[in-house]
This record gives C-alpha cells, sequence and structure tokens, in this order.
C-alpha cells in the first residue's frame, strides 16, 4: 500500500512539475510577443519622426505641380530616430545612450528622387594624427540613380521618367536632359521596367554592403534581404516614392524581443489626391485631381484637402468628370 502511495506522488509533483513549466513557458512567449510588439510599434513612431525631420524648410515655397521635387537633409534624422527609442523604453537622452541605439542601426537609406543616401560606418575620432577605434553612422554624399548603356552613364529619376547625361567635348561638359523615355536618344534603351529594377538593384546592393561592413566591424552576424521584402506579381521589387528606410539589429535594449533578428522599418512620401475648383461658363465646379482634360489645367483657381470644403466654399461637383479615374502615377 505504501508503495503506491509513493507512486502517486511522484506523479502528483511530475503533473505538478509539468504544468508550471508548460505555464513559464506560455509566459515567456507572451512576454516575447508583447515586447517584440512594443518594438515594432516603437520603430514605427520613431522612423516617422526621423522622416519628417528629413523635409527641407525650403520646401515651404514648393508649388503642389513640383511636389515630386522635394528638397531632402537627412542629416539629423538618425539623431530624432535615436532619440525617439529613448523616449519610447524610458531611457534618458544623452549622448551615451545616443551611442548605444546607434550600435544597434546596422544602415539606414534615404531614397530621393535623383538620388539616394545612406549611412557608412566610419571613423569619427583622431588621436595625435592616428586613427581612434570609435566608429559612428555618417550619411554619404548623394549618390545618383545611373545606368551604363551604349550612349554612356544616363542618370534616372525616381518618381518620373526624367533623364539625364553628361558627357565631355574636348574640354567643356555637355549636359543634355529628356522628359520622357520615349526621347529618340534612351527610347531604345530604357523603360519603366528597366528604370524599376536598376534602381532597386542600387538601393539593394547599397544596403547590403554598408551591413556587410558594419558586421565585419561590430562583429554581427550576416544577414541577407532584399527590398521591399514580398515578391511581386512581376519579379520586380521596386521603390517608388521618395522613402526612408532603417535597419535595427541585436536590440537587447528591447526586453524579451527576439534580438538577433534584424528589423527593418521605412516610410514613403506619396502625394495626396487633393480637390481641384475651377469655374467655367461663370459656374464652379469641383473634382479630384487628374481628372479633368489637360488643356482645362489653366481654369483651376483652388486646391482643398476634401470635398467638402470644396462644397463650403460655393463648388459644386462636375459630372463629367468626376467619375472618372482617379491616378497620381506619371510613371507609364
Amino acid at each position: 500500500m505504501k508503495t503506491w502511495y509513493n507512486v502517486f506522488n511522484f506523479l502528483g509533483v511530475a503533473a505538478i512539475l509539468i504544468m508550471l513549466s508548460t505555464y513559464y513557458i506560455q509566459m515567456d512567449s507572451v512576454q516575447k510577443e508583447y515586447d517584440t510588439a512594443r518594438l515594432n510599434q516603437c520603430l514605427k513612431y520613431s522612423t516617422e519622426a526621423a522622416f519628417l525631420s528629413v523635409f527641407s524648410r525650403d520646401n515651404l515655397s514648393i508649388k503642389y505641380q513640383e511636389m515630386n521635387d522635394l528638397k531632402l537633409e537627412p542629416g539629423s534624422s538618425l539623431d530624432t530616430f535615436k532619440d525617439m527609442i529613448c523616449l519610447n523604453y524610458g531611457m534618458a537622452v544623452n549622448e551615451e545612450n545616443r551611442e548605444y541605439i546607434e550600435n544597434c542601426i546596422s544602415v539606414a537609406m534615404l531614397a530621393s528622387s535623383d538620388g539616394y543616401y545612406v549611412t557608412e560606418l566610419t571613423e569619427i575620432n583622431s588621436t595625435n594624427g592616428l586613427n581612434g577605434d570609435v566608429y559612428g553612422l555618417v550619411w554619404s554624399s548623394k549618390l545618383p540613380y545611373t545606368l551604363d548603356i551604349e550612349i554612356g552613364i544616363v542618370g534616372l529619376n525616381l518618381v518620373n521618367e526624367k533623364w539625364s547625361k553628361v558627357t565631355k567635348s574636348g574640354s567643356s561638359i555637355v549636359v543634355k536632359e529628356g522628359d520622357r523615355y520615349t526621347d529618340l536618344e534612351v527610347s531604345a534603351y530604357i523603360n519603366h521596367n528597366i528604370k524599376k529594377r536598376r534602381i532597386n538593384s542600387l538601393l539593394t546592393d547599397a544596403l547590403t554592403f554598408q551591413v556587410n561592413a558594419a558586421s565585419e566591424l561590430r562583429g554581427e552576424v550576416d544577414y541577407n534581404f532584399y527590398l521591399p521584402p514580398v515578391q511581386t506579381f512581376s519579379g520586380i521589387n521596386d521603390i517608388s516614392n521618395t522613402s526612408l528606410i532603417i535597419l535595427l539589429g541585436n536590440a537587447d535594449f528591447s526586453g524579451r524581443a527576439v534580438s538577433n533578428n534584424v528589423t527593418i522599418a521605412g516610410l514613403s512620401a506619396i502625394r495626396k489626391i487633393r480637390v481641384i475648383c475651377y469655374e467655367e461658363d461663370g459656374r464652379k465646379y469641383y473634382c479630384y485631381e487628374t481628372q479633368i482634360p489637360q488643356d482645362s489645367f489653366g481654369l483651376i483657381k483652388m486646391y482643398y484637402d476634401t470635398a467638402m470644403e470644396a462644397a463650403k466654399a460655393g463648388y459644386a461637383p462636375d459630372y463629367r468628370y468626376i467619375f472618372n479615374k482617379q491616378t497620381l502615377s506619371i510613371d507609364k
């Protein structure tokens, strides 16, 4: 009888241990999921703040029709990103914590319409004329989107079909520009898909190179990626608008979040479809941008963010155009 009593005690203890083990495993999984979700939200807010900081004050005077040609200044964006990370995790905003977070940033990239900036891990101190061993992320100069074809090296534009070619004639530099890939000089070499593949390749290669360079200096684990991380039907993954991308790895400040994986955060600027107002035959109409014919642009009097604002200003919907397809894409 005593033997069976000991057996039941042993089974009871084993059951309790299994339940406790299961409980702690589940709690650990829940905590990891929570910390990972918190890290993702933190990156989202921090990247958004960094992205807003790159737009130059010179853009205040830009015309609405020129929104694709925004001026960008990436200089303070990483500082903004690091400060927001500190605030989200309750850390003091000081140089020590900024440096700590910077060591978790593998690479950052800002893609503009006619070129891109990418961070480089560079020696930033010098002692008695000798290079020190302190490294920091520094933004590169703007690097153009270029395509080497038979007629020479041609500069590309991310958001439209503008192109440029620089050649040397004797002691003179000759710059030739065009607005469409149907231009006779480049029509045989460039189209929309070729541009997408080329620019995406340039951006991906630049990110990969800088990630590998950072891994060699910091001793991190190498990893591969492509952008964006979704395979499209056409097989072409592209960045089509002004975008900021930040890769964060080994984020050991994020609690139980998986810290040995890289987390990518990015934002893209797009043009907002606005309501355009115009007068024709003494009557006031509105419809959405791109719905009216190009020869009617001279009639435009005002832009509004919503149809409600246009209606309050006395404009009525123009049923000739209001049901036309809306599109702001200028890449055909």
